[in-house]
């Protein structure tokens, strides 16, 4: 098993900058301990594997601070993505956007999924074709929150959402924590 020092260092050189940050922040928060970044970092494995309806996910870790997702919509199905820690993430044909669909049904800025405490939601953008949650449209502007196994459809393309909250990140959950 490699030492926190040798880990820590691989993740300064080979990472790029919004990368090392995510590394960082993801070993602070697992208390320097590799087994809890290990357990965190189970659900990106296995999404794939998840799937169950359409190929396409959207894996979202939620822990005390830290907030990102990983998605194999980029492109290439057998790929992750892992965007960088934030507290809300675009979904559209833009450059602009986190989370990047090419797609004629996809507005430049479709959706923004976003993060509260230990959970996810989404809303609408205005876009032409909707935002939809398990067979449901959202109103514009409109916040809902996101489940593990909801079906989210945007335009004309499904993605399923999985959603993780480690349980060591609710055992160190501390309300007066700062992040």
């Amino acid at each position: 098993m490699p030492d926190l020092d040798s880990f820590h260092a691989a993740s300064q050189t080979s990472l790029p900058l919004e990368q090392t940050a995510l590394s960082d922040q993801l070993l602070a928060e697992c208390n320097y301990d590799l087994k809890e970044v290990s357990a965190l970092m189970e659900p990106l494995r296995n999404a794939p594997q998840r799937c169950q309806q359409t190929g396409r996910y959207i894996q979202a870790i939620a822990t005390q601070c830290t907030g990102f997702i990983a998605t194999n919509l980029g492109g290439q199905a057998q790929l992750a993505e892992v965007t960088p820690m934030s507290s809300t993430w675009l979904v559209g044909r833009s450059e602009g956007c986190t989370i990047q669909l090419q797609h004629r049904t996809i507005s430049r800025r479709h959706a923004v999924i976003g993060r509260y405490s230990f959970g996810f939601y989404i809303a609408d953008l205005g876009s032409l074709n909707g935002t939809w949650v398990n067979q449901h449209r959202l109103e514009p502007a409109r916040r809902i929150v996101l489940e593990d196994g909801d079906l989210i459809q945007f335009g004309m393309i499904k993605v399923e959402f999985f959603l993780a909250k480690p349980e060591f990140a609710l055992l160190h959950a501390d309300e007066t924590a700062v992040c």
